[in-house]
């Protein structure tokens, strides 16, 4: 689907909250998005431009299960995305998260329309300077500048082939921004390999699962843009002035190059809510940038509930391909407290002998910025905190399960962790029903007892 068939099916669906009012790029509103956290919110009058923003679309879970069906899908298998109480576990072939992770495994390059036809997202050329014409927000008094937070770059390493992810952009010239890059990850290692100008295209304005599957992270060679077609298909189309591909739909491609060149970037607020500190980063210089006639722009605010799950939720389908090898594994879950990022909770069988270490290794090596792991039985409900809480307190000896991994590569979101280095220390506990006690019949001294009226 779509970005604006997403925009409209929010609408139709009474969810999307429209303010017509004219509201400031200037902190306002990302203020105003702050006070909507976790709906989708248009605002069709920005002050000082003629482009609408849009932010939020992906603040709750549902809509990533409705973000990757066709717009010409059944009416009632859309509505079932936004009726349903209870999510389907990972384990569950009609999930979100089992469809990404079949999606990873089994990606199909999309389609390139070639000069056979015109893409949407270049009805209009504009000269580099249209950056300034972007209604580009600044959030908090203490940011950098003004920042892009939706952008999907696109680019093409040496050695691993063409990659695409999420990066924020502070803009620091007519024609210029610096880029957030972490280091190690896609492209980083794009600029390492190529040695000097990277081509790259900062699309804005994406369809679903192009969001979904920049925020994927699979191992290196693997191409997002690949996997976001397996999940619903679409099309491709040459950039104006750099050799590279992006999708015919999105709303606003902005076309350049990194280069060798860096400077400083932030301070801006991250996942956790907390500042970022100011490093040294790859400046971006535009080159051209195209647009479709209408288009919208898309804003996602910093520590937002559609950031965090457009993070997040991904790294549950990469966990998943490492956890498919134990047939108890039932369940996965990125966890609200540690901002959708830090933490995981993996649901068991509890019928089941399991091996609690190899599957917190499994998490770990699927998602490589989380800190904490915890095994639990399935008669424990992993969204909800309390019982997990229950789990931890009344099943868990930590002299024997409790599992420490000092001195790990974590993440530089962690303000406790080394922001240099990403030094950590990882933490695994197993909070599953002793299985000595279980298989010999003792499993009742572990559980809750309901009571029951009788008639």
């Amino acid at each position: 689907m779509n970005f604006r068939d997403f925009i409209a099916l929010l609408k139709k669906k009474g969810i999307l909250v429209e303010i017509d009012r004219p509201c400031s790029i200037d902190q306002e509103i990302a203020a105003i998005i702050k006070e909507h956290d976790g709906q989708p919110v248009y605002f069709s009058n920005v002050k000082g431009y003629s482009m609408p923003i849009v932010a939020g679309l992906f603040g709750f879970r549902n809509a990533f299960d409705a973000g990757i069906l066709s717009a010409t899908e059944k009416p009632a298998t859309i509505d079932a995305c936004f009726t349903q109480k209870k999510r389907l576990p990972a384990n569950d072939p009609a999930s979100f998260i089992h469809k990404l992770y079949e999606a990873i495994d089994a990606r199909q390059l999309p389609v390139n329309i070639g000069s056979r036809e015109k893409a949407p997202c270049q009805e209009v050329v504009e000269k580099p300077e249209f950056l300034e014409k972007l209604p580009i927000l600044k959030h908090l008094p203490d940011d950098g500048g003004k920042y892009i937070t939706s952008g999907v770059a696109i680019y093409t390493c040496p050695k691993y082939g063409r990659n695409i992810s999420f990066h924020r952009m502070m803009v620091i010239g007519p024609n210029r921004m610096v880029a957030r890059v972490v280091e190690n990850r896609g492209l980083d290692t794009a600029l390492r390999e190529k040695n000097g100008p990277l081509e790259a295209a900062i699309t804005i304005g994406n369809a679903s699962q192009v969001m979904i599957a920049a925020s994927t992270s699979p191992p290196k060679g693997v191409d997002e843009l690949s996997i976001a077609n397996k999940l619903s298909p679409f099309k491709v189309s040459r950039c104006k002035t750099i050799d590279v591909q992006v999708p015919v739909d999105s709303e606003i491609v902005i076309e350049g190059r990194f280069l060798p060149e860096k400077t400083d970037e932030g301070p801006f607020l991250d996942l956790t809510g907390t500042f970022d500190i100011v490093r040294k980063q790859p400046v971006f210089e535009v080159t051209c940038i195209t647009h479709r006639k209408d288009a919208i722009y898309h804003a996602l605010n910093p520590a937002g509930m559609e950031h965090q799950l457009l993070m997040g939720l991904p790294r549950e389908a990469t966990m998943l391909a490492e956890l498919t090898r134990f047939d108890y594994v039932r369940d996965v879950r990125v966890t609200a407290g540690s901002s959708h990022w830090f933490n995981a909770l993996v649901q068991v069988d509890r019928t089941k002998k399991i091996e609690p270490e190899p599957v917190i290794q499994a998490c770990f090596t699927g998602h490589g910025s989380l800190k904490n792991c915890v095994v639990v039985d399935d008669d424990i409900d992993i969204d909800n905190p309390n019982d997990v809480e229950f789990a931890i307190t009344t099943r868990a000896q930590f002299d024997r399960n409790l599992y420490l991994y000092p001195k790990q590569k974590g993440s530089s979101l962690d303000p406790s962790a080394n922001q240099l280095t990403r030094e950590t220390c990882k933490v695994g506990i197993n909070a599953t029903i002793p299985r000595e006690g279980h298989q010999a019949g003792y499993a009742k001294n572990y559980s809750r007892v309901s009571y029951f009226k009788k008639d």
